[in-house]
């Protein structure tokens, strides 16, 4: 089986226990636990499957190590990135203003059990199948965000179930279209994070924070908005920067 197929079915192995575990909506507590034990043995079987392949019994190739420099890759991306957000949220913060809170189960799916699963799947194991192939690493880190946007169109399925949504009516959705556009972009960013750090701290770190942060809503006045623009450029210049450096995953 070629890198690519293997890397399709991976994915696929990602999302379908989430398509087969009973429950109500996805935020209800005994509906993430459900699904979390599901995708932590399909993760299981990732690591299982891509380990099959090498010729070492060393799971190095995994990243899982503990790296002050990932760390400090992926905090760097993202506060350059959500600068803006962080600024206006601190503002908030002195001003009196409650930071949202989420419960305890929604915290630890998408803080903990999301990041983790998804990046060991989409990054450590679809990303090194790939590399082991000699599959170019422009290729790598442009295309296989692609699988990651794309499993995450398994919200359709709840749209249709819970909001009587057809299908075309689920996929064409924009808010839809958005989140399968910025999951790639996000993808693009934590592959190359990966790849760059050859440690899964850097992609796992910035993947928890993006979730806590959300999307960054629009700036509410000049002074906020210049600090969204400072950020960017300020991510841009680190990216363009890092990009000229040594890429240190142990297939390269």
């Amino acid at each position: 089986m070629t890198s690519a197929a293997l890397s399709c079915c991976l994915a696929v192995l990602h999302v379908l226990p989430l398509q087969f575990v009973r429950g109500g909506p996805r935020d209800q507590a005994s509906t993430v636990l459900r699904r979390a034990v599901a995708v932590a043995v399909s993760t299981c079987l990732s690591v299982l499957c891509v380990q099959c392949t090498r010729s070492t019994a060393s799971l190095a190739w995994l990243g899982l190590r503990w790296d002050w420099g990932a760390l400090a890759l992926g905090l760097s991306l993202y506060s350059t990135l959500f600068l803006g957000p962080l600024v206006c949220a601190a503002a908030d913060c002195v001003a009196g203003a409650e930071l949202p809170r989420l419960p305890a189960h929604l915290l630890l799916r998408n803080l903990v059990i999301a990041p983790l699963t998804e990046e060991i799947v989409f990054r450590a194991c679809i990303c090194t199948l790939l590399l082991s192939q000699r599959v170019a690493l422009a290729r790598v880190i442009l295309l296989s965000p692609a699988l990651f946007s794309a499993v995450h169109l398994h919200h359709v399925r709840e749209a249709m179930c819970y909001k009587g949504k057809s299908l075309w009516q689920a996929l064409l959705a924009p808010h839809q279209l958005f989140q399968a556009l910025y999951t790639w972009v996000f993808g693009v960013l934590a592959a190359f994070a990966y790849l760059r750090s050859g440690s899964l701290l850097a992609p796992l770190v910035l993947h928890a924070a993006c979730n806590y942060s959300g999307l960054p809503r629009p700036p509410r006045h000049a002074a906020a908005a210049l600090v969204h623009v400072g950020g960017l450029c300020s991510f841009t210049a680190l990216v363009a920067y890092l990009a000229t450096g040594p890429y240190l995953h142990s297939e390269l």
